[in-house]
C-alpha cells in the first residue's frame, strides 16, 4: 500500500513550475540589464571635461601639450593627440575622450569633447643683416634681396618693400627704407643707403680674432661639443695641432654651388683625410648661392 509521500507531481504542474521559474530568471535579468542601463545612462550623461581655455590662441611654432589645457574633468581623459599642432598657422580642432568604467570593465561609457585653438604668428620678421653701407658697381643690376638678410619663424616668403630709389647709373649714396612683412601682417623695418661706385672696394677683414681654447672656455657646459668649420680658405691645417687644442669635430665644405653648378673645394680630400687621422669626427656640407625655389622633378 502507498502512502501520500510516494505521490508524484501530475506533468502538468512540473510544467507550470519551470515556466515561473523561468519567468522569474528573465524577470530579475531584466531588472538587472535595466538597471545596468540606467547606471550606464547616468554614468554617460555625468561625463564631462572643462578646458582652461576656449578658444585658445597659441604662437606658432611653440611646444603644448594637450593635457595642460584639461581644467576639470569627470572621468577618464585621453586625446587623440598629445601636443597641440602649431606647425602653421590656422585653426585647429583636437578631440578629448573622456570614459568611465563600470562593473569591473563590463561597460566602458565614453563621451567626445572638442577643444577649438587658433594658431597664430606675432612674431616680426627677423634681420640678419640691415645692408646699410653696400657699395655697388655702377651699370650693374640693383636687387634688394641681394644685400639685405632677413627670414620669418612662420612665413617662408615675407615681402620685401622698398621706398626710395637707387640710380644704378649714377655714383652717389641713395637711402631707402625698408619693410618686410610677413603673411600674418607683422612688420620690421629700418632705414639703410647704398652707395653706387665706379668700383666696389677690396673687402677687409678686420674683425677680433678669439683663440679656440679660450672660446671653448668660456661657453663650455655639460653635453656640449665644440668643432670648426674648414674649407680652402683655411690653407693647410694641423688637424693633429686642431685636436690637441680641443677640438671635437670638423664641418667639411665638399664644395659650392653656383647656379646649379656643383665645385668641389680644392682642400675637401685632404681635409677629410687629415681629419681622420687625427681622430677627429667628421662632418659635411655644400655651400650654395642658388636663392630661387626648388624644381619639384617628377617621380616615377
Amino acid at each position: 500500500m502507498r502512502t501520500d509521500r510516494y505521490k508524484q507531481d501530475p506533468p502538468e504542474k512540473k510544467h507550470r513550475t519551470i515556466i515561473i521559474l523561468l519567468i522569474l530568471v528573465l524577470l530579475a535579468a531584466a531588472g538587472m540589464a535595466g538597471f545596468a542601463g540606467y547606471t550606464y545612462k547616468k554614468a554617460n550623461d555625468s561625463l564631462a571635461i572643462s578646458f582652461a581655455s576656449d578658444p585658445l590662441k597659441v604662437e606658432v611654432g611653440e611646444t603644448h601639450k594637450a593635457l595642460d589645457y584639461v581644467k576639470s574633468s569627470v572621468g577618464n581623459v585621453t586625446v587623440s593627440d598629445k601636443y597641440l599642432d602649431t606647425d602653421t598657422v590656422g585653426n585647429r580642432k583636437l578631440v578629448f575622450t573622456v570614459s568611465k568604467s563600470l562593473f569591473g570593465g563590463l561597460l566602458n561609457p565614453e563621451k567626445e569633447f572638442t577643444l577649438n585653438y587658433s594658431v597664430i604668428d606675432t612674431v616680426p620678421p627677423l634681420l640678419l643683416w640691415n645692408g646699410s653701407g653696400t657699395v655697388l658697381e655702377r651699370g650693374t643690376e640693383f636687387d634688394i634681396n641681394n644685400v639685405i638678410g632677413y627670414g620669418d619663424n612662420a612665413d617662408p616668403k615675407p615681402t620685401v618693400k622698398v621706398k626710395g630709389k637707387v640710380n644704378m647709373k649714377k655714383d652717389g649714396r641713395y637711402p631707402l627704407h625698408v619693410i618686410v612683412t610677413d603673411a600674418s601682417g607683422n612688420k620690421t623695418e629700418w632705414d639703410m643707403y647704398v652707395d653706387v661706385a665706379d668700383s666696389v672696394p677690396p673687402y677687409i677683414d678686420n674683425f677680433p680674432r678669439t683663440g679656440f681654447s679660450d672660446f671653448k672656455k668660456k661657453h663650455q657646459g655639460e653635453g656640449r661639443s665644440f668643432g670648426i668649420d674648414v674649407s680652402t680658405w683655411q690653407g693647410n691645417i694641423d688637424f693633429n695641432a686642431v685636436k690637441k687644442a680641443g677640438c671635437d669635430f670638423v664641418i667639411i665644405r665638399v664644395g659650392y654651388s653656383v647656379d646649379g653648378k656643383v665645385n668641389i673645394d680644392s682642400k675637401f680630400e685632404q681635409n677629410y683625410r687629415k681629419a681622420k687621422e687625427a681622430g677627429l669626427r667628421r662632418g659635411l656640407y655644400l655651400y650654395s648661392y642658388d636663392n630661387t625655389e626648388p624644381v619639384q622633378v617628377p617621380t616615377g
